[in-house]
């Protein structure tokens, strides 16, 4: 303990020096010790009592004795600025800085920052943590919870639960006295996010101690709540109304865009969960839901309550209404999920407990059109299971995730039944079409993520990050080609038109068809043949070759509507006798559309040697094609790390196409490739 050593600032070092006296003042709460450069012998201490400021004393003899200074009963850890609440939150909220300059300049801080100028004698308050009450006592804004003041040369930094602030001139107290230097800094720790469905994307986000944010179309992040804040969502009619909740389940709305709010107080005044559930309901956006030790409704927008649930065992931390079925809703408290399909008229269901050894619920998410349809991300050894008939049976999807805490889920909508989940750390997706889970980092740190949501207008997937702010990112773009033009089905060709909703004119006395790859922006080697259904016979083949990435193709889809498309391929042929004909596509030595559907036709092609090679898949699993557009005689490859370090080389001799096991561990690597006197760099990715 702080009772028994003296540190003594020696500028570049500490010294420690045992002490062994009995009589020291000291009472028993945790103290903080300060020194100056300026007097080596003045040594003052800084002691808590539980949470409040409990006293502060003087030496000036080294340490050898000290003296408890009088502060008149004074409480310098709690909200006002003339100290006379009973509130603080030490040790958490506490520091100590002495100027390095002159020993009598003391500055100490709990919830607000204090200074004396007379060694500790008497202190007065140089910061509030409401902007206005700060510009009404003409003193400085510094945000609340302060847990460490140091000076740097004359200036005395401050780091606070909302960032970084500094002082450089701590002589005048005034409303510039503090400057704010955390803009740019992507740390908020988010909870929560809302966002509206709207192709400028609104977002509201609550977060530890920083309370709620606002991002308007504008581009601009507003604060409208304050203290920590929780779940939130924007109003699904009007992107103007916005709801919040603070910690333990207090709830609010605004009704300008975060201009001003209200408080909906909590129902009858109960208290939730630190992350108390807070819900709209997906048809009438009026109506809202709220999840205690019982779930609450309300029918106008919060002004008053009813419950529709019995007691539960404990506090809800979940609560779910199905985007298809609103009398249909889910909640869990920590080990428990319960179900109504009545909309609570009757007792809500138990429908599944977690044993202890399998963890606790995290989340749950109801599929946004099948509403037995169930994902729960929990701890354990088990990360997500997936329930088809209401949360009676579960299966079991944890597969290849990695073993981290499972934090968040969202389906999307896309045909597939995607699921994205969040982690400890990253983002994985899986769909049908898949046999295990994908990253999805997409560029995402490692990072904790607590929410999810997807705009389905602008399909975009939105991340609430502990630590790391709102990431954005396109959504999961799935691997495979995309049928157009009707591929598949079959034309009747009858004196120069073309029947099946295709119709040729004048200028366009052809059947066009044509194949999009998503993600690539050319095609390699394919072929499109033409078959006359009457009797078998191919009419055409033609050899698809390499399209570079800065040509454009006309394409006339179903509808015969003609557009210019970059890095799709057009075909046509003119039949000479009236029949029936089908279009079939090869890829790669695939010759049916369904059996092609999913082809790993990934990312970037690489090309160089002014496109005379290319390498694809990028990003890859491992597997890499290189392929020349000539046979060469002879290259050498070279795999490097990011830094350049080389990891394999090696000879290649008389092909056109090369395969690379990139057997390494995930990141980017440069395949360097030498041949004759040309030598190519390409980047890759390995996932």
């Amino acid at each position: 303990t702080l009772d028994n050593i003296l540190i003594e600032d020696e500028t570049l070092g500490v010294v420690f020096e045992e002490k062994f006296e009995s009589d020291l003042p000291f009472s028993s709460g945790i103290k903080m010790i300060g020194v100056s450069t300026d007097d080596a012998d003045r040594v003052y201490v800084l002691e808590a009592d539980n949470n409040k400021f409990g006293a502060f004393y003087r030496s000036n003899d080294n340490g050898e004795s000290f003296e408890k200074l009088d502060q008149g009963g004074k409480n310098y850890f709690g909200y006002t600025s003339d100290g006379t609440d009973e509130r603080g939150q030490a040790p958490r909220d506490m520091a100590i800085a002495i100027n390095p300059s002159n020993a009598d300049e003391v500055h100490i801080a709990g919830i607000l920052t204090w200074r004396s100028t007379d060694g500790g004698t008497s202190f007065n308050v140089t910061s509030q943590w409401v902007p206005q009450y700060a510009q009404d006592e003409n003193i400085g804004y510094c945000h609340a919870d302060v847990d460490i003041m140091q000076f740097v040369g004359s200036t005395l930094y401050v780091g606070s639960d909302g960032g970084i602030f500094l002082a450089e001139n701590t002589g005048s107290v005034n409303t510039s006295y503090y400057r704010d230097i955390t803009s740019g800094m992507g740390i908020r720790q988010l909870y929560k996010l809302g966002i509206s469905q709207t192709s400028n994307t609104i977002i509201s986000a609550g977060s530890q101690d920083n309370g709620t944010s606002m991002y308007d179309t504008n581009g601009q992040w507003n604060n409208w709540l304050g203290a920590d804040g929780m779940e939130t969502f924007v109003d699904k009619l009007n992107s103007n109304i916005l709801y919040g909740t603070s910690q333990n389940g207090k709830l609010y709305r605004s009704e300008d865009g975060g201009k001003s709010y209200f408080s909906l107080g909590s129902p009858e005044d109960k208290t939730g969960n630190w992350v108390t559930p807070f819900e709209q309901d997906p048809d009438n956006p009026n109506t809202l839901y709220a999840g205690y030790d019982q779930i609450y409704k309300s029918s106008d927008k919060g002004e008053s309550w009813s419950s529709i649930s019995q007691t539960l065992e404990y506090n809800a931390n979940n609560l779910k209404i199905s985007a298809s079925n609103n009398q249909i809703m889910y909640a869990t408290t920590y080990y428990t999920l319960y179900g109504t399909k009545d909309g609570g008229s009757t007792d809500w269901s138990e429908l599944f407990t977690l044993d202890y050894s399998q963890g606790y619920f995290n989340f749950i998410a109801v599929h946004p059109t099948n509403p037995l349809k169930i994902a729960a991300a929990i701890t354990g050894s088990e990360k997500v299971i997936v329930s088809e008939d209401g949360g009676n049976t579960w299966k079991d999807m944890t597969l290849n995730l990695p073993n981290f805490s499972a934090l968040c889920l969202t389906w999307h909508n896309n045909g597939n039944n995607g699921l994205y989940l969040g982690m400890n750390y990253g983002i994985y997706y899986i769909d049908d079409t898949l046999d295990e889970w994908e990253s999805f980092d997409m560029g995402l740190p490692n990072v904790q993520i607590n929410e999810l949501e997807i705009n389905t207008i602008t399909n975009k997937i939105f991340a609430a990050t502990y630590g790391r702010g709102i990431w954005v990112a396109d959504i999961y773009a799935q691997k495979q080609i995309e049928k157009e033009v009707c591929m598949g089905s079959s034309y009747t060709y009858v004196d120069g038109t073309v029947s099946n909703n295709i119709t040729t004119n004048e200028s366009h006395q052809s059947l066009i068809a044509g194949v999009a790859i998503n993600g690539l922006d050319s095609l390699v080697t394919e072929t499109l043949k033409v078959i006359s259904i009457n009797n078998s016979l191919d009419v055409s083949e033609n050899t698809i070759s390499a399209i570079q990435t800065d040509a454009s193709y006309q394409w006339l889809d179903c509808n015969d509507n003609l557009s210019v498309i970059l890095g799709k391929t057009e075909q046509s042929f003119e039949p000479q006798i009236s029949g029936q004909y089908a279009v079939e596509i090869t890829y790669k030595g695939c010759t049916s559309i369904s059996s092609c559907e999913n082809i790993e036709v990934l990312g970037v092609i690489e090309s160089s040697f002014d496109h005379q090679i290319i390498l694809y898949p990028n990003p890859t699993q491992g597997l890499l094609i290189v392929e020349f557009n000539h046979l060469i005689e002879g290259a050498t490859i070279e795999i490097r790390n990011i830094s350049g370090q080389l990891l394999e080389e090696y000879q290649i001799q008389n092909t056109q196409s090369h395969q690379i096991n990139l057997d390494y561990p995930r990141g980017t690597y440069l395949i360097n490739i030498t041949s004759e006197d040309k030598r190519a760099q390409l980047k890759v990715l390995k996932n």
